[in-house]
């Protein structure tokens, strides 16, 4: 299973494998205006993306490298609206995976991810779908690279009432897929990045997660850091 990239000649290769599908579709479609229901504009500004990406990017600013990323997630909305036509559910997970590329991307030339909503179904798909120990533990370090590169107006976590809000979401899935990968310094990198990040879900992960040490039976060397965190981070001792 491919896993989003940072690269740029491999966003390059994916961006290709999207457009070589929007292609016919300029052919076949009469076009229109709006940009999300027109092949030939989402065309030419996905090669526009791919240009942009694999040229000299020495020179951008910070905010230069953000408001590339905006646009793409913005474009990437635009083409999975074109690519729902083709009712090819391997196309579409692509595109999401090219989406977290794209932030991936946007984090190692030094700009801010904005927006966490057009990657999290993506992610956690991935999470859901993922079974070797290797995979997991890189997408364990996928997910810390995207909190890494989140503003401080996501990271902040001012508006925390709705607990399937996106940073939420991707600070557990850290801790739940770094727990899969079986590796316990991942483990512990997620967990206090946990701990920082959300104080007030941390009593309620490490009590779910030794429920699933039982019932899933994790090897010994994952359970002992569970059950330290478990116990450190109890109702009853962080009360006392």
């Amino acid at each position: 299973m491919q896993l989003p990239s940072a690269k740029a000649d491999e966003i390059a290769i994916m961006l290709d494998h999207i457009i070589s599908h929007i292609e016919p579709l300029t052919v076949s479609e009469r076009s229109v205006d709006n940009m999300a229901d027109n092949p030939a504009q989402v065309l030419a500004s996905l090669q526009q993306l791919r240009d942009i990406i694999t040229g000299n990017t020495d020179e951008l600013s910070a905010g230069e490298v953000t408001e590339i990323g905006e646009y793409g997630m913005q474009l990437l909305g635009n083409t999975s609206q074109i690519l729902q036509r083709l009712n090819d559910v391997d196309l579409q997970q692509k595109n999401g995976i090219l989406a977290v590329s794209i932030a991936l991307w946007v984090g190692a030339q030094g700009g801010q991810i904005n927006m966490l909503e057009p990657l999290v179904d993506t992610l956690a798909w991935l999470a859901n779908h993922l079974e070797d120990e290797t995979s997991l533990a890189e997408l364990s370090d996928i997910l810390g690279s995207l909190m890494n590169a989140c503003s401080i107006a996501i990271s902040s976590d001012l508006d925390n009432t709705n607990p399937g809000r996106p940073w939420r979401v991707l600070n557990i899935n850290r801790g739940i897929v770094a727990t899969r990968s079986y590796n316990v310094d991942l483990m512990r990198e997620a967990f206090d990045t946990l701990i920082r990040n959300l104080p007030q879900d941390t009593a309620g992960f490490f009590a779910q997660g030794m429920s699933e040490m039982e019932r899933l039976g994790y090897p010994d060397h994952v359970r002992e850091v569970m059950q330290e965190y478990a116990d450190r981070y109890s109702p009853a001792n962080i009360i006392h």
